[in-house]
């Protein structure tokens, strides 16, 4: 995994964030975009649950949105991850158990994870929320 990221993928980020900000998503249906230069948007809605597994990402930026609801999402670098199987190139994922540090992400706030953070999204605040959600995904240059 790189530990440093390109001029041009840093520039892709910024617009990526200031297209997430102008809040062009925010009105979008559940499914995939293409946004521009190969980044991406999914568009969820589900329920927050207690608690799900970590995954991270080698190739990929994501940037979560709530656009209704809130959730807790967990943090923890992935060489600190226990992993429960081999990195799948294909997905650009891998999974594991651990403990990491919580944080909240509410309505209309950005939240950035970059490679090699292991995050387990879509959990819950104090109680079961309905959340529609979008992830832009940014492929690192």
């Amino acid at each position: 995994m790189k530990s440093e990221l390109s001029y041009e993928t840093l520039i892709r980020l910024h617009k990526a964030l200031d297209i997430v900000e102008s809040g062009k998503l925010d009105n979008l249906d559940v499914g995939h975009y293409d946004l521009f230069d190969g980044v991406y948007v999914n568009v969820m809605e589900y329920e927050t649950k207690e608690e799900g597994v970590f995954e991270s990402h080698h190739e990929y930026i994501d940037v979560h949105y709530p656009i209704e609801g809130s959730e807790r999402i967990e943090l923890l670098e992935e060489d600190k991850l226990e992993v429960t199987g081999q990195y799948d190139k294909t997905k650009d994922c891998v999974f594991g158990k651990g403990k990491g540090e919580s944080f909240v992400i509410r309505e209309k706030q950005a939240f950035v994870v970059m490679p090699g953070e292991a995050h387990i999204p879509r959990l819950k605040v104090k109680e079961i929320d309905k959340v529609k959600k979008a992830v832009v995904k940014l492929k690192i240059l």
